[in-house]
């Protein structure tokens, strides 16, 4: 990586935020009742993986702002409305995705258990009136990957396998397409480091009052303070520790060894799964809430003052900022560049799939073959580097 020169703009991002706007006109008079959109990355009757959901009425349209992987280039659109046909559309991925559907008037009210005006036939929560619908990040069936380089400032082996991390969210909404709670599953793919860190997620527009409770993590080391909702305490934007040390929910065969899924040849270990539910004092709505997966970091060997951020994602109140700018960081907080060594090489990954780390010592570029090329590019090139295509890949380097 010391060899590579990477645009100075470059972000590393693998993923893009998006707004919908969609929206509903009735040839007759418009229906008091919701009618459901479903987003795809491709057509569900092909295999397509469904990515978010929401309800929408005539005056009321469905506006959110989702993450979606830069190499996603179409969204397929299902809109079922609460009387008449099913309507598809297949539109390109823009920085904003506009469309208006039109029906006609509904004649027969439909069945609604719980009088919240969503169908219970469009319902996921049809017994709940707080709750109607779910999304997901990357999708209902993918996983995200989170890979860290976890001696920061200082800019290690560049194997990208110090603490990997799989997980996925739900945000369950209510009809007006705001969010009641965000149900998060984590757990370690992989451990290739001497040091025993910590792991955790930032709000970076949320704060702690709006948070009413948070359950599911797993803090057993006494040097995470949490609030009585569950959040750290001290904290300015809402804070949570999913777990303070990585040996605590692991299940490692190298009895003693730090190292867990990074070596060849060694019988493979399994982790605790953390299933994280985070519920809001009021919902917050898709359209103005930061999507998933926010803000990701790393605790360094249970330091609760160093941590390890996604490129250009901002500490947290508890991190010691005077470490920005020594070592090999090169972070300037004053215009926004965090977590970027000064040749602009950041110690934080995040994968919009499922994705299998290199071997311990392993640089990430020796296993995935493009990955220098779409950095030195800006992204330009190869931005599905990642992917399993041919000569993408060379499996003797990959763990599996």
């Amino acid at each position: 990586m010391d060899q590579i020169q990477v645009p100075d703009a470059f972000t590393w991002e693998t993923t893009r935020k998006v707004f919908l706007d969609l929206g509903v006109t009735y040839s007759g008079t418009a229906s008091p009742f919701y009618a459901r959109i479903d987003i795809y990355d491709a057509d569900p009757t092909s295999g397509g993986d469904l990515i978010a959901s929401g309800g929408l009425r005539q005056g009321n349209p469905y506006q959110a702002v989702v993450t979606l992987p830069v190499i996603l280039n179409k969204v397929y659109l299902l809109f079922r409305p609460v009387q008449g046909n099913i309507q598809m559309a297949f539109l390109n991925v823009e920085d904003t995705i506009t469309m208006i559907f039109t029906n006609s008037a509904v004649t027969v009210a439909p069945d609604d258990s719980d009088s919240d005006q969503v169908p219970d036939f469009l319902d996921d929560y049809p017994g709940n009136s707080a709750l109607s619908f779910i999304s997901y990040y990357p999708n209902i069936k993918d996983e995200g990957t989170f890979l860290v380089e976890d001696i920061w400032p200082y800019k290690g082996d560049y194997d990208l396998n110090d603490l990997v991390v799989r997980f996925r969210y739900m945000l369950i909404t209510n009809r007006y397409n705001s969010v009641d709670r965000i149900l998060g599953r984590f757990y370690i793919q992989a451990v290739g480091a001497g040091l025993r860190d910590g792991f955790g997620l930032q709000f970076d527009d949320i704060t702690p009052d709006q948070v009413s409770g948070v359950s599911g993590m797993s803090l057993q080391q006494g040097y995470i303070v949490t609030d009585p909702n569950g959040l750290e305490s001290n904290q300015e934007k809402a804070v949570v520790i999913i777990f303070d040390k990585t040996d605590n929910i692991l299940h490692n065969p190298m009895q003693g060894s730090p190292f867990f899924n990074t070596w060849p040849g060694i019988q493979p270990g399994t982790s605790d799964t953390l299933m994280i539910d985070i519920r809001f004092s009021q919902p917050i709505s898709l359209s103005v809430m930061i999507p998933p997966p926010f803000n990701l970091f790393l605790i360094q060997n249970m330091q609760r003052s160093i941590e390890i951020h996604l490129p250009n994602h901002p500490p947290t109140t508890m991190a010691n900022t005077s470490l920005f700018s020594t070592g090999d960081d090169g972070s300037l907080p004053l215009t926004g560049r965090y977590y970027l060594s000064k040749i602009n090489i950041p110690w934080v990954l995040q994968i919009p799939e499922a994705f299998m780390h290199t071997y311990e010592q392993v640089e990430l570029s020796e296993g995935y073959l493009k990955f220098d090329k779409w950095a030195t590019s800006g992204g330009k090139d190869f931005p599905d580097w990642y992917q399993d295509k041919y000569g993408y890949r060379n499996p003797l380097k990959i763990y599996h």
